[in-house]
This record gives structure tokens, sequence and C-alpha cells, in this order.
């Protein structure tokens, strides 16, 4: 994919080094010389220097043919901006960072007439983050399914989910859990016989 990152910051240089591993084709927009020469000669990146809520910086780091646009500059504002401009000059998908909280109760609207696709608070994400961990202490690897909505954990023999509905509305539900042990024997449950009510269960595997 063709990734334009707006601000070369720690946030901004972080996701530029992974995604740039994963072989997409990644462009930098800064106003940082320094920045941008350590990015270039750190990183297998495209370096453009400029504003990036300006048309021509936008233009020049090819933003009609960007299959995503971040905004992670430290200032919340330009990077509302920045998505607004380039999803006006062609870019398919737009993520802005915005962490003013005034701003995060305002989300619905503020993705709606400005045209971005994804909102980031990273300290909200990292706060959810270490919630969910939370609630599974023995877990060695978490997963999320359903947009959020079941969280799944497994330690060495013994597997977790959680889902957030009401009795009634989970023994209700259609769910399928499987498991494949080291030893190769895969093991099926249906809703009809995973306990989910309350709302969390165990299993041995």
């Amino acid at each position: 994919m063709k990734i334009i990152i707006v601000g070369d910051g720690k946030v901004g240089f972080t996701l530029a080094e992974h995604l740039s591993q994963e072989e997409h084709d990644i462009t930098v927009i800064d106003t940082n010389d320094a920045a941008l020469r350590h990015a270039s000669e750190a990183l297998d990146v495209m370096c453009v220097k400029g504003n990036g809520a300006s048309i021509s910086a936008l233009r020049e780091s090819g933003v009609d043919a960007a299959d995503v646009l971040i905004a992670a500059t430290s200032m919340d504002e330009v990077n509302m901006v920045c998505c607004l401009t380039a999803k006006r000059l062609g870019a398919k998908y737009t993520i802005a960072r915005v962490r003013n909280v005034e701003y995060a109760m305002e989300l619905s609207l503020l993705k709606e007439a400005l045209g971005i696709d994804l909102v980031i608070n990273p300290e909200n994400a990292a706060a959810a983050e270490i919630a969910r961990l939370l609630r599974f202490p023995p877990a060695a690897n978490l997963e999320t399914f359903c947009r959020g909505r079941v969280d799944s954990g497994c330690g060495r023999r013994t597997f977790w989910w959680d889902i957030p509905c009401p009795p009634r509305a989970a023994s209700s539900s259609p769910f399928l859990c499987c498991s494949v042990p080291p030893s190769g024997r895969r093991e099926m449950w249906s809703s009809p016989t995973v306990p989910l009510c309350p709302r969390w269960g165990t299993g041995s595997i």
C-alpha cells in the first residue's frame, strides 16, 4: 500500500519504521530537516519537507494515489485539517491522532464533517489495552474479535473469553470455540455447551 505519514516525531518515525519493514510504500512529511534526514538515512522511505496540511506538500507526496494517510503530528488541529485536505485531494483512507479530550467527545461529528475515517487517542488506547490485559492476568496472549466486543486469552493449558452482553442475549447468540493443543487433538464447543453466563467463561485444553 502507499501510505503517507504526516509528522516525523517519535510516533511518526515508529510508524514509518514498522510499516516500511512490511514493504509498504511510505512517504513522510515534516518541516524538520534533521528529522527527515534521520528518517531518510535509517529507513526505506521517501521524505517530503513541508506542512502536512498544505495542498502543495500533499500533492508532492502523491496523496491522490495514497491508500492511507496518517496524520501524527503533535497538534490535533493540524492533524484534522491534514485529513480533511487529503480526503479532498483523493486519499482513500485517513487516520488522525487526536489527544484533546474535548475533540474526543465530538468524534462522530468530526469524522463526518472532516472526512476522518479513524481517530486515535494514544493515551486512551494505552489505558484501554492495560485494562484489557488486567482482566486476564494469567493469559500469555490476548486477542480481540467482533470489533472489540469479544476478548479471548490463552495460557499454557487454559483459555478465557469475555463477551460483554446480557446472559439472555449470550445464551441465544451463536457461538463457536475451537482449540488445537500441541498434541494436535482438535476440540470444538458451540453455544449450547459453552458456559456463557456470567459474561466470561473458561475451558481447558
